[in-house]
């Protein structure tokens, strides 16, 4: 192979320069170094999907192969707070173009102060961890109900992230998988709305 002249007219690229640097940009990504909170979320996850997945058939006149999943149990029971009636969202905030859709509950704030969100990290302490077995069992009220958070109360999981101090009252679940989900589900969810589970 020839040496390339540069179209600056500068340093000529020898064979050796070009084949090194096409090796270089024909090489594939370096793995990423996970950290070990990465790596047991990676383990988790592919446990998960293995728990999943019951069998793949492959056709015999090479057409794609189908994956066969496991149907998992339904959600266990559970007694969900009242959910607000559409009628009455809409009287409560006529005329409040500030309000939130959520009904006010005494019990549940929509809002923190800074010493409330203190007292909600410092009561998880002792059970806040990776890998924690927990139960969603509160959550904000929503417009509808099966959308946002309100939709996984009851369901079970286990811690699969925490937070930078910025969002320090609350962590990722990922949730076990209930009835016929396929897919991994992790939820964004308030210290507050979790009750640990003793294992």
């Amino acid at each position: 192979m020839t040496a390339i002249d540069c179209r600056s007219q500068g340093d000529r690229i020898s064979s050796e320069e070009l084949e090194e640097l096409l090796a270089i940009v024909r090489a594939p990504p370096a793995e990423p170094v996970l950290t070990e909170d990465g790596r047991w979320r990676k383990e988790y996850r592919e446990a998960q999907a293995r728990t999943r997945i019951a069998g793949v058939q492959h056709d015999l006149f090479g057409g794609p192969a189908k994956t066969h999943y496991h149907r998992h149990h339904q959600q266990a029971e559970f007694q969900r707070p009242a959910i607000e009636k559409i009628y009455a969202k809409m009287k409560r905030i006529a005329g409040n173009a500030t309000a939130t859709f959520g009904p006010e509950r005494a019990d549940r704030p929509t809002y923190l102060f800074p010493e409330e969100r203190e007292a909600v990290i410092r009561g998880a302490a002792n059970w806040l961890r990776l890998g924690q077995r927990v139960q969603i069992d509160d959550g904000p009220g929503a417009v509808d109900p099966a959308y946002g958070g309100y939709r996984w109360i009851g369901r079970e999981g286990v811690v699969y992230r925490l937070c930078s101090p910025v969002f320090a009252e609350r962590v990722y679940v990922f949730l076990d998988p209930v009835g016929g989900e396929r897919a991994e589900k992790v939820a964004f969810v308030e210290l507050r709305d979790l009750e640990p589970i003793a294992k």
